[in-house]
């Protein structure tokens, strides 16, 4: 892994650390009116109006078909179909973290609500028992709720509501201290650049820590697992890649402020790095992923308490649900040369729960490569077999049916019907069932497992039906659901990184130009990757059409340029990876902007160094560099010494 002078040297310029307010883990006061909008452990945001069978609290949907049923009629996937927008699958993987970062609704295990798996099933029922379920609890909600029609039951969110990093460090204090290594404002990281395990110092050979944070193990639990900030890291490899990747860029933050501010505490090293990664991880998210998928959220104009940021109840229950449909039944690996990797492709359900893949098998890069460099599956109602008779196991042994899962989670919360929350969001009823689709063929399915009665169509069901809509990757009831609220969790946010106080104008705009490929190659051993990872190539990008503009910084090509040593005593390299030969002009000035030096560069695709010397007037300090080409820029900050 490289630990290269990047960026984050230019976060030289800070406020008193000591002084600045930092969000709390659980995101309770981020709205100091509403101190609990956001909070773990309050409620969802139920926007729309309840449909419980007894408007208070039993499941709906009491007329409608057999989950499994439903899936088998209208979700079967036999083939592949690749993403019109040609995503690659940094697109469902990215927004699988997102999800995980602010949304965890635990299950009630005393409030059993299993599917009954239709006589003769295929995948669950081979034998004609007719004995066979699919396991399901209903979800935890507020004890103090569901006792009348004036009170009907709410779910309660277990984590911050809030895009800010939680799936790193944790959404309360003790998770937090845990992956603190207390050194240098640094998290624990295990030998090899890896998440901590389970262990009394995060490291594989060590013992076992029976105070190290619970996290989720489908189905047998390995004696040795990953502790992150979110339970569910584990979950399958591309998701613990991400994990390990941001964890990996909060410490090269720190080992970047150390250099610059030796005298900073272990405290305010942790605090800055924690607050530059969750501003990160906010930039990816509404500069480059929504955009990707079509999602507007509107420009930003500033932090409004008045906004309630909570997670909609229709968002967790079913709407960002939509990723289902999107995730390819493969984890493809890939070398430096773009060939298979020496260990394979992994089948998705083999990788279930299967932490030590990543870890034993040549960790993250080839994981990332991979990524990059396949396709997602398009918006549609087919979800891939790994999810839709394999989840976590085999049927009969711990497998289970994500679709069926998501049908019933909307009747359990309480969802009302499709066409009901179309009209909720001011969007116009379907009359036909043609209406929702060209697709004929499935326009007839839906028609007629729900009898015809297109006023009872099932939330998730009838929102992965519509057809996309023109430049966007998804349909149109869950592009409005998305962009509302994805707009109240930055509009709500008084830590959003655009108006965050404890960030400089000059720290923000690097946080806003860094792209999630920034983040990748300066954390990873991958040489050359595209300038967008959401995209199969910057053409696909292009074409898309998904650039941006927000409080007045202007969107380019960002060139990521890299600076060593750093500190500089004389002579030091620049290192870059471009897609495409191009000539730029290398310059060289000091705080204050004036111009000590520059040079033109031509640049070839490919790999990229250059050696510089610092002659004689450059006194010891901080210095900017710029490399300035015809349609980029890169930028960084070094340290004479």
């Amino acid at each position: 892994m490289k630990i290269f002078s990047v960026v984050v040297v230019a976060f030289a310029t800070f406020v008193n650390i000591s002084a600045q307010v930092n969000r709390t883990y659980d995101g309770s006061n981020n709205n100091q009116i509403n101190v609990t909008w956001g909070s773990a452990g309050s409620h969802f945001n139920n926007f729309l109006e309840t449909a419980y069978a007894d408007k208070i609290s039993e499941p709906g949907g009491k007329d409608r078909p057999n989950p499994r049923n439903i899936s088998n009629k209208v979700f079967g996937q036999s083939n592949f179909i690749p993403s019109n927008r040609k995503l690659t699958d940094f697109a469902w993987s990215f927004g699988q973290f997102i999800d995980h970062d602010i949304t965890f609704n635990n299950d009630n295990h005393d409030e059993d609500i299993s599917i009954n798996i239709p006589a003769c099933d295929n995948a669950f029922d081979p034998y004609c028992k007719g004995e066979a379920i699919i396991p399901m609890r209903r979800s935890k909600s507020d004890p103090n709720t569901g006792t009348s029609v004036a009170n009907p039951r709410k779910n309660i969110n277990d984590i911050s509501h809030f895009i800010d990093g939680s799936g790193v460090y944790g959404s309360d204090a003790i998770t937090a201290d845990w992956l603190r290594s207390k050194v240098d404002g640094k998290l624990k990281m295990s030998k090899g650049g890896f998440l901590p395990f389970n262990t009394i110092d995060g490291e594989f050979e060590s013992e076992t820590d029976p105070n190290a944070p619970f996290m989720l193990i489908e189905g047998e639990a390995p004696v040795r697992h990953f502790i992150a900030g979110d339970l569910r890291a584990n979950e399958q490899p591309s998701l613990t890649s991400l994990h390990t990747l941001f964890l990996r860029e909060h410490n090269r933050i720190c080992d970047e402020l150390k250099v610059i501010h030796p005298e900073f505490t272990d405290e305010e090293l942790y605090q800055k790095a924690r607050k530059m990664v969750g501003g990160t991880i906010q930039a990816i998210t509404y500069n480059e992923w929504l955009p990707a998928l079509g999602i507007n959220t509107g420009d930003y104009v500033g932090y409004d308490e008045n906004v309630n940021p909570s997670i909609m109840n229709v968002f967790s229950a079913a709407a960002f649900r939509l990723g289902h449909t999107l995730v390819n039944d493969q984890i493809i690996r890939l070398d430096e040369n773009g060939d298979n990797y020496t260990y394979g492709t992994i089948s998705l359900k083999e990788a279930f729960f299967n932490p030590m893949i990543v870890y034993e098998e040549g960790g993250v890069d080839p994981i990332f490569r991979g990524m990059a460099s396949q396709m997602q599956q398009t918006f549609d109602t087919k979800v891939v077999d790994a999810l839709r008779n394999f989840l976590f196991g085999l049927p009969g042994y711990g497998g289970l049916d994500l679709v069926s899962i998501n049908i019933n989670r909307g009747r359990e919360r309480g969802l009302p019907d499709y066409n009901s929350i179309r009209e909720q969001f001011g969007l116009p009823k379907k009359n036909d069932f043609s209406d929702i689709t060209v697709n004929e063929k499935l326009a007839n399915s839906i028609k007629d497992i729900y009898n015809e009665n297109i006023n009872n169509i099932d939330p998730w069901v009838g929102m992965l039906s519509e057809d996309m809509m023109p430049g966007n990757a998804v349909g149109e009831l869950i592009s409005v659901i998305l962009a509302k609220q994805f707009k109240n969790l930055r509009d709500g946010d008084r830590y959003f990184y655009l108006n965050d106080l404890g960030l400089t104008e000059e720290e923000r705009q690097i946080i806003h130009t860094t792209k999630f490929s920034d983040v990748i190659m300066r954390n990873t051993e991958i040489a050359v990757m595209q300038d967008n990872v959401f995209f199969m190539s910057l053409e696909d990008s292009d074409e898309a059409n998904v650039g941006i503009e927000m409080n007045g910084f202007e969107n380019f090509r960002t060139i990521n340029i890299q600076a060593f040593p750093n500190p500089v005593a004389k002579y030091f390299t620049i290192s870059l990876n471009s897609l495409r030969n191009e000539q730029a002009q290398f310059v060289v000035s000091d705080l204050s902007g004036k111009v000590l030096m520059q040079e033109q560069l031509f640049i070839q695709s490919g790999k990229n160094e250059f050696n510089f010397e610092l002659n004689d007037s450059f006194i010891d300090g901080v210095y900017i560099i710029r490399l300035i080409s015809e349609d980029g820029e890169g930028n960084l900050k070094i340290v004479k010494r």
